[in-house]
């Protein structure tokens, strides 16, 4: 509008100028022209030609003086700002009407299903209806109120609705109770015009309520009014067809049809629901209802599916009885959830879903689904509904929540509610002195009863007391046969007692499952594993789950936990995932594998009790013990920390198992509190008391404890002692203040070193296994293996016979299960490169979990801080202090976690107690014994690198090989090349490995790494097996000891000496030693020193006869210089050879010189 007056102000002034050039140019032209005269008035102009100007001039001023007084007379032009501000207004005002909008969506999702889809079809007319329904979803008005008061009174507004008003009237009045006056509106509606008019005429035909006039009657003239409407639409023919109980002419009207609206689908629905009803098909009437769930809003269509589920839980026709119930429950609670939202009825849905729960063998959500907060989820209107508190009662009986149950009845009102609680209470008390009681109690439920459903329960709960009413019966058989017939059968099983009872019971097995469940009850005292069997073949029978948890507890009475596990599994195979009950077989299961040490199958029944509830506590503590037991308490310690709060600690011994975790894991801060709260919490155990000082003593954080903190843990320790003065948890030694603080812990000490002693010269010299050291040294038996304690890994058998033997055995074995031994295991952390290539020519490589606990125990004892060790030095006869060397100690961590991570890659087999073999020990069987006696049970053969081990397993027919086997034939599968086979060899000739085949150039090479230092070479030549190859270790020799350093030398000739020794028989034992000196005296490289260290070898290798040794020695030297030499060379060179012997060998070699 602005531009438009802006164009005509520039056109005004335009105007006024081109007037004023007219009027100059006409003057010019005319005065230049021949015309003396103007027509007409013009003729002015040239006479007055200046008045002419000034009166052109004031009209173009006047004209434009109009055009700008016209241009700003209008309205004023707009700014931006305006514009701005009428553009927010306008959305402002397009936000209400959309705030608007959506209230009106959210409050009539609290409508009925019905009236909402017709408010939503209403169109332009939505608002005008909407006000005048708006009350029905008024939190501060109860719906049912006012739809009673619109019933006897409709209000005057309802007559300005449209047609679609008075249906979403019609159905608010019906969904909240007043069907007569929800006709009265549906007849209006269809006399208006309403369509489709076939199906409104159908709705009216749904609805029963003209009191005092025959039904049929009135439903034939509504059908009838719709068949002159429209004979053929669906519903109509099929309600008929209903009608007259022709169920397959009903299905056949529906057959094709799409209903194009929500309520068209849903009477579909039902009709064909009641049509396969009708026909005895009722799984094909649940898959009608649950196919189409989805889409169904209406809580009553919802209930029918539930107690369509329900009916077939009960007579066992689905699939599952326990599928079906759980489902029902879950429908159910849907159609709960809706009614709660619309304010209608929801407790009908409560004591539906409640019933299910109870098929279902959920007695916990029973109760939650019948109780108030905080008990439950019911709402208090839920609660005190008359259906509701049976069931309320029945969930406190199922739950033990007896005096609960009791407290239901000061709630309850007179009549039959009251009277099941206290008929429910009379039952849940066991002692015989209370059955007529309970009998009496259901009798008076049952003339309480009003409705078909109430007399049911009461006559159920009088059968399960061995009673029935039979007039009651009769009244209901013709309605409900197969339930009286049920109720009957129940009443006869509970009824039969007596010397024959066993016999009649049996006779009534085919016809229900208590009579087996009665029938175990009897035989349980006596015979558990006869009344579990009875129970599983009655779960055969009937696939009820329960009857398996019944055997569950048959079998754990009997100590049958093999038996047990196998139930478990058949009941979580044949419950599924939806049965409540899974939790509580779950829980058996954990028990039961707890029982057989089968610490993997705990750990997989606890991730299921987790999955279920992750707050799951108990589940929680199971597997973190599991964890723990089965070789991991790094993933226990995490999985305790990974609930939201550290899980309650309520027994001693999730105490122990807190404290040992925290040790491990935790800083020393947490360590000290943790021990210190276990202590207040369980002040009198000596068990949780020494593991709590073991804690922060052994802790491996190491830092300093707070002064505060440090003084209550200095108090635990003497009260530990004050407490239990004779405890054997720990020694208590007296430090005295003599000369020799030491002397209680010396005489310990020495007797201990003698007895170590003893046990290694009989593992060195008998050839025992190695873990006979475990008993005495008191660590792990994989941990000895790190300390070497036989000075060399003794891996292969001495000689070429038994290692043939076993490299045959080796190739038979890798087909079956193998058990490997913590031996076995060192050797491959020796060689991490070919170790993943040995396992893998293993069909089945195993461990059992003790030795894997063996190997976490170890792991622990290397983590632990250590300075060093105190121990009796039987040379000094004192005790010493070894300093630790911290890369030592690196190594052997390093190693342990090598081996410990190698086993827990292995399958693992369950063997806690020995079978075969009789018990070493009386507190706890040793590991290495354990896995003998798994081998044997389990016919499997046994990878150990300890000949001593093996030699036992011999003994008991276990077939046996080694490493060395192993490597032998990957090498002949080419799974190893020469190359990598050679430096294998090498790697374990480093590792001080004896006994291999002997390999000349790998032991020149590796002790030419060494040095030529007296180590892993040198220990090999200490060995007589090394001394069957002749000549060439006799090189060996002599290449080492010429090359060693002068210190190094009497070393290696004392490693030859003792491998010529024990590699000679005893009669030529001396001849042999003797020759050696000789030779090794006269050989052209002994200078004299080396000579004074082969002496002084022998006289350290056997100090009784070396003298004579050497002085025959002597002899063969001087004898075969004599033969060689002229006799003065001869003299020269011997007597250089002795001039650094002791003075009596000097002697006896000048006399041989002057003799």
């Amino acid at each position: 509008m602005s531009k438009f007056r802006r164009s005509l102000f520039g056109a005004a002034a335009l105007a006024g100028l081109l007037l004023v050039f007219s009027l100059v140019t006409s003057l010019a032209t005319n005065v230049a022209s021949s015309t003396r005269h103007w027509p007409g008035p013009l003729g002015l102009i040239p006479r007055y030609p200046w008045w002419a100007v000034l009166v052109l001039f004031v009209l173009t001023l006047l004209f434009t003086v109009w055009a700008v007084f016209a241009n700003s007379s209008g309205p004023i032009p707009v700014s931006n700002e305006d514009l701005l501000a009428a553009e927010e207004r306008l959305r402002e005002h397009v936000d209400n009407a959309g705030i608007q909008r959506s209230t009106i969506e959210d409050r009539a999702a609290r409508l009925p299903p019905y009236p909402r889809v017709l408010l939503t079809a209403a169109g332009e007319d939505r608002e005008a209806i909407w006000k005048v329904i708006a009350g029905f979803t008024d939190d501060a008005i109860v719906p049912q109120d006012l739809a009673r008061e619109w019933s006897v009174s409709t209000p005057a507004a309802i007559d300005t609705l449209p047609t679609i008003g008075r249906l979403i009237i019609a159905e608010l009045l019906l969904a909240y109770g007043q069907p007569a006056a929800a006709v009265e509106h549906l007849r209006k509606a269809v006399d208006w015009g309403v369509t489709p008019r076939p199906y409104w005429l159908v709705r009216m035909a749904q609805i029963e309520v003209t009191p005092g006039e025959d039904e049929q009657a009135r439903v034939g003239r509504l059908l009838a009014e719709a068949e002159q409407v429209d004979a053929t639409y669906p519903l109509v023919m099929a309600m008929k067809s209903l009608m007259a109980d022709d169920w397959s002419q009903a299905l056949r009207s529906l057959d094709g049809w799409s209903p194009p609206t929500m309520w068209e689908q849903e009477t579909a629905l039902i009709f064909r629901h009641a049509a396969l009803l009708g026909m005895d098909r009722l799984d094909d009437a649940i898959t009608a209802l649950g196919s189409t769930s989805a889409e169904i809003r209406s809580a009553s269509t919802l209930l029918q599916l539930a107690q369509l589920l329900r009916t077939r839980a009960v007579k066992g026709t689905g699939d599952s009885d326990i599928a079906d119930a759980t489902r029902a429950v879950e429908v159910a609670i849907s159609a709960r959830n809706l009614r709660r939202l619309w304010r209608t009825d929801s407790a009908e849905a409560v004591a539906v879903a409640a019933e299910a729960a109870v098929i279902a063998g959920n007695h916990q959500q029973v109760w939650s689904l019948c109780r108030p907060a905080p008990d439950g989820e019911a709402t208090p209107s839920e609660a005190a509904d008359s259906r509701v508190l049976p069931m309320a009662a029945m969930g406190a009986v199922l739950t033990r929540r007896l005096a609960q149950a009791r407290a239901l009845l000061d709630t309850a009102p007179d009549g039959y509610a009251r009277l099941c609680i206290e008929a429910e209470l009379a039952s849940a008390d066991p002692s015989e002195a209370t059955s007529p009681m309970a009998v009496e109690a259901w009798r008076a439920a049952l003339r309480a009863a009003s409705s078909d459903e109430e007399k049911l329960r009461a006559l159920r709960g009088l059968a399960m007391e061995g009673a029935r009413d039979d007039a009651a019966l009769e009244a209901l058989r013709a309605r409900y046969p197969e339930v009286v017939t049920e109720v009957e059968t129940l009443s006869t099983i509970s009824a039969v007692s007596g010397p024959d009872a066993d016999e009649r019971l049996r006779a009534l097995e085919p016809r229900s499952s208590l009579a087996s469940v009665r029938r175990a009850e009897m035989l349980r005292h006596d015979d558990p594993e006869e009344a579990a069997q009875l129970l599983v073949e009655a779960n055969t029978r009937w696939r009820d789950p329960r009857l398996l948890l019944l055997a569950l507890d048959c079998c754990q009475d009997a100590g049958r936990w093999e038996q047990a596990s196998r139930i478990a599994q058949d009941a979580l195979t044949q419950i599924g995932p939806q049965w409540a009950g899974r939790a509580t077989v779950l829980r058996r299961l954990t028990d039961i594998q707890s029982a057989l040490n089968d610490w993997p199958k705990v750990e997989s029944a606890c991730r299921a009790l987790l999955a279920i509830d992750q707050n799951d506590e108990g589940a929680r503590w199971a597997l973190a013990n599991a964890q723990y037991r089965g070789g991991d308490p790094q993933q226990a310690w995490l999985t305790l920390k990974r609930a939201i709060a550290l899980p309650n600690v309520d027994t001693p011994m999730k105490a122990r198992l807190l404290l040992d975790l925290s040790r491990r894991y935790a800083d020393a801060a947490e360590v000290a509190g943790t021990a210190l709260a276990m202590l207040h919490a369980f002040p009198g155990d000596q068990d949780v008391h020494a593991a709590a000082i073991h804690s922060v003593t052994m802790r491996s954080d190491r830092t300093e404890l707070p002064e505060e903190i440090g003084f209550k843990v200095t108090a635990a320790w003497q009260s530990f002692f004050e407490r239990y003065p004779d405890s054997e948890r720990f020694t208590k030694y007296t430090l005295h203040d003599d000369g020799n603080p030491l002397a209680d812990i010396e005489e310990q000490a020495r007797r201990h070193a003698k007895t170590y002693r003893e046990i290694e010269d009989s593992v060195r010299e008998r050839n025992y296994p190695i873990g006979m050291l475990e008993a005495i040294t008191g660590k792990p038996y994989s941990a000895i293996y790190l300390y070497r304690p036989l000075g060399y890994h003794r891996i292969v058998f001495p000689g070429g016979g038994d290692n043939s033997i076993e490299l045959g055995l080796a190739r038979e074995s890798i087909t079956n299960t193998c058990i490997v031994d913590a031996s076995a295991l060192y050797t491959l952390s020796l060689l991490p490169k070919v170790a993943p290539t040995l396992i893998a020519l293993l069909f089945r490589p195993s461990i059992t979990d003790t030795a894997l606990r063996d190997l976490v125990d170890a792991d622990d004892m290397f983590g632990l801080p250590s300075v060093g060790t105190l121990h009796y030095d039987a040379r000094l006869e004192r005790m010493v202090v070894v300093e630790t060397d911290s890369d030592v100690i690196s190594r052997q961590r390093t190693q342990i976690r090598s081996m410990l991570a190698t086993a827990r890659d292995l399958r693992r087999i369950i063997h806690p107690a020995l079978i075969h073999l009789q018990p070493m020990r009386r507190h706890r069987e040793l590991a290495w014994v354990l896995t003998l006696d798994a081998a044997k049970h389990n016919d499997a053969s046994l990878w150990a690198d300890d000949t001593g081990l093996r030699a036992v397993a011999h003994s008991m027919g276990i077939k046996t090989f080694s490493t060395q086997a192993l490597l032998t034939i990957a090498h002949e599968r080419q799974r190893l090349g020469d190359e990598a086979l050679n430096e294998t060899t090498r790697s374990l000739i480093r590792e001080y490995a004896v006994d291999l085949p002997y390999d000349h150039n790998a032991l020149l090479e590796v002790g030419a790494e060494q040095g030529w230092q007296p180590a892993s070479v040198a220990v090999i030549l200490s060995r007589p097996a090394s001394w069957s190859n002749g000549p060439r270790v006799l090189q060996l020799f002599k290449t080492a000891f010429r090359n060693a350093p002068a210190d190094s030398r009497e070393a290696w000739a004392y490693a030859a000496l003792t491998g010529i020794r024990d590699a000679t028989a005893p009669a030529a034992r001396d001849e042999k030693l003797t020759a050696f000196l000789a030779m090794t005296l006269s050989d052209a490289w002994t200078r004299p020193d080396d000579a004074a260290a082969i002496i002084s070898a022998i006289k350290a290798l056997m100090p009784g006869e070396a003298t004579t040794l050497a002085q025959d020695a002597l002899k063969r030297v001087w004898t075969g210089l004599g033969e060689t030499y002229p006799s003065q060379h001869a003299v020269i060179v011997f007597l250089h050879i002795i001039s650094c012997l002791d003075i009596g060998l000097r002697q006896y070699g000048t006399n041989l010189v002057l003799g």
